[in-house]
């Protein structure tokens, strides 16, 4: 990975006055029923995949769409260590932005005469982590596919098409296109729910699943942009 490119996208992700209004609005409103409601606890808090969509969308495509790409790998950066880089900064960013989201809330129910045990903040802290490192891998694939904020695009429509299979799946009779929609959506939404994982050796196949999705996407997206054809006399 390659410091100088994970402080400029983090820079320029902070700097963004519209990606800073989702992140006020997606910290601030479940927050917001946490502290309506101290006794449910972690469960309005959901995961990280909001924050994954406002520090990772375009974290490929926007660089494609503007010429940057072109710029960037005329220069000595290899395209495995962007694709890394651009992840790990994304990730980075959610997991803090997830960890700050999880300490506030826990201050606000303790505040409110509903402790949260350690148990369960170490629980949600570890599920929204491997949310914030999952949830960017498929995104920054679909980010190498689509130029621009297409990513996205791409994600509402495999979303809509998972949907769509698992309640036509009942009318027809055809549980395989059930069980094919929620697969969709585990690997567009990899994460760990800790508060299933028991300790046997079935334990480690959420786990190896998470892996095996994060490895494949990152890897895809590098052979994605190895592959894409740059105009550098654009840039000239």
């Amino acid at each position: 990975m390659n410091g100088t490119l994970i402080t400029a996208f983090l820079r320029q992700r902070l700097t963004s006055p519209i990606r800073l209004a989702f992140l006020f609005l997606a910290m601030a409103f479940p927050l917001l029923f946490v502290a309506a409601a101290p006794a449910t606890g972690f469960s309005s808090l959901e995961n990280a995949f909001n924050f994954a969509l406002i520090f990772g969308a375009g974290m490929i495509g926007q660089d494609t769409a503007s010429g940057v790409l072109q710029l960037l790998f005329a220069r000595p950066v290899r395209r495995d260590t962007y694709v890394l880089s651009r992840w790990f900064a994304a990730s980075i960013a959610a997991a803090a932005a997830s960890v700050a989201q999880v300490g506030l809330a826990a201050l606000i129910m303790a505040a409110r005469g509903s402790t949260p045990a350690a148990a369960d903040v170490g629980i949600t802290l570890a599920n929204h982590l491997t949310s914030a490192f999952g949830v960017t891998a498929p995104l920054v694939l679909l980010s190498a596919l689509a130029p621009g904020l297409g990513d996205l695009g791409l994600l509402l429509m495999f979303y809509i098409s998972s949907a769509i299979l698992q309640t036509v799946a009942p009318a027809i009779n055809q549980p395989i296109l059930a069980n094919i929609g929620q697969i969709v959506q585990q690997v567009l939404s990899p994460v760990i729910d800790f508060h299933k994982v028991q300790l046997s050796a079935m334990a480690w196949n959420p786990i190896v699943a998470w892996a095996s999705t994060v490895t494949l996407s990152l890897a895809l997206a590098i052979v994605v942009l190895n592959r894409k054809e740059l105009s550098y006399a654009s840039t000239s």
